[in-house]
């Protein structure tokens, strides 16, 4: 894979080609009056774990493109989707899962659009309603970093397909969530509410995020800490992993925070309310934009991200 700030530079490139350049800086797009707006594409051969099922792969799609309207500070009430399959059965499952998936997020379901294609893909766009968007541009020097839920279920995913366990070695809360996840969606619009400044949700990795958003803010990102869902830290361990590896753990879909003291108080405040797990992880500071330092800063991350490409 090319470097990650140059695969980053490229994409950027590709939204400036095709006129969305002023929406990079968002998760979702603010589109006016108070609506924001995501989509998602996938190929099947390139995202569906092997484990998932049709209806696990249209779940997660439509997750995703949620957790990008959570990461904005909002709510999703409507999906929509598109999906190219060889088989009238097939595109039967890949809807049922985009609807479970839409009636757990609380939206409902309006265009759907299906293509015979010989290889399966699916897009799917969700609306979502903010009243103050929030862009991964607004953090400042001296701020708190807050994480809106655990991470590790995409590093672990990574280890089966690389035969270092098997699927039936991850514990089932956390094949679970691989499967079908379930971000802490709940907590958008409170971040909004809270005078939460940046935000960003973790697809590519959670240090690929952070310094993504470092980059926008034009900070550094100092981690003291990383949460971590208690099973997948017994399963790292075993594969001779510390903690800090889940850096390079993708789909996770939690969210990072970065505010001001209240702010990240009133996070957390609602994390607890709300039974989502959260921990204050770290602050940023000046110097060089996206920088992303591991131990307090005493260690410098070399960011790195999943990518489809």
């Amino acid at each position: 894979m090319e470097g990650f700030a140059e695969w980053i530079r490229k994409l950027r490139k590709l939204s400036r080609e095709s006129g969305s350049e002023a929406c990079w800086g968002y998760d979702a797009c603010p589109a006016g009056e108070g609506i924001i707006a995501s989509i998602d594409g996938y190929s099947m051969d390139s995202s569906r774990l092997p484990w998932m099922s049709l209806s696990d792969w249209g779940w997660k799609s439509v997750v995703a493109a949620a957790s990008d309207i959570a990461a904005s500070g909002g709510t999703t009430f409507h999906v929509m989707y598109s999906i190219g399959i060889d088989s009238v059965d097939k595109a039967l499952e890949i809807a049922r899962g985009v609807r479970e998936a839409a009636e757990w997020i609380g939206a409902g379901v309006g265009k759907s659009d299906f293509n015979t294609s010989s290889y399966a893909w699916i897009d799917v766009a969700v609306l979502g309603r903010s009243n103050r968007p929030l862009g991964r541009f607004g953090a400042g020097p001296g701020m708190a970093v807050v994480q809106v839920g655990a991470s590790g279920y995409g590093l672990l995913s990574d280890a089966v397909l690389n035969g270092r366990l098997q699927p039936g070695d991850l514990p089932e809360p956390v094949g679970e969530y691989t499967r079908r996840p379930k971000p802490p969606i709940a907590m958008g619009a409170k971040l909004s509410s809270c005078g939460v400044e940046a935000a960003v949700d973790n697809s590519d990795g959670l240090g690929a995020s952070l310094h993504i958003l470092g980059v926008e803010s034009g900070v550094s990102i100092i981690l003291d800490d990383v949460l971590v869902d208690r099973r997948v830290m017994e399963m790292l361990g075993e594969l001779g992993l510390d903690k800090w590896a889940v850096l390079e753990s993708w789909e996770d879909y939690n969210i990072v925070a970065v505010g001001g003291e209240e702010a990240a108080e009133c996070v957390l405040r609602w994390c607890r309310i709300l039974g989502i797990p959260c921990a204050r992880v770290g602050r940023t500071s000046r110097g060089r934009a996206g920088r992303v330092l591991i131990d307090g800063g005493r260690r410098e991350f070399r960011v790195s991200g999943w990518t489809w490409l």
